[in-house]
């Protein structure tokens, strides 16, 4: 319940955290610069980098630590190559992003709840 809670709320504030990157770095997808890209699927309006939905793939396998999420995150990030809606280094960062953030939540989570533990 409340884990499910805090994984909402920091999905949010990730989401917001993407979206100002990507205004303020203003890269087009691929499908918008290159003359071959082939699309499957809705085309996005946003910019291209980072990849939210990596970000939030592989901040849920770091949040999670479950290996088959770190299959899952792996796929998803292909598939926006595939897809031809995302560049590689745009996965790549969003990965990269996405553990790190995982990570220091996962890290600071631990902390408070150490401090509670030991101030009862």
């Amino acid at each position: 319940g409340r884990r499910i809670l805090t994984l909402v709320i920091l999905y949010a504030v990730v989401y917001l955290l993407i979206e100002a990157i990507k205004i303020t770095v203003g890269r087009p997808r691929p499908f918008l610069s290159l003359p071959d890209v082939i699309t499957i699927g809705s085309l996005p309006d946003s910019n291209s980098f980072p990849s939210g939905h990596a970000f939030l793939a592989f901040f849920t396998a770091a949040f999670f630590r479950e290996k088959w999420l770190w299959i899952f995150a792996v796929f998803v990030g292909i598939s926006r190559i595939y897809l031809g809606v995302h560049y590689p280094a745009d996965v790549t960062f969003g990965a990269i992003l996405g553990i790190i953030y995982g990570l220091i939540i996962t890290q600071k989570i631990k902390l408070l709840q150490n401090k509670r533990t030991q101030s009862s």
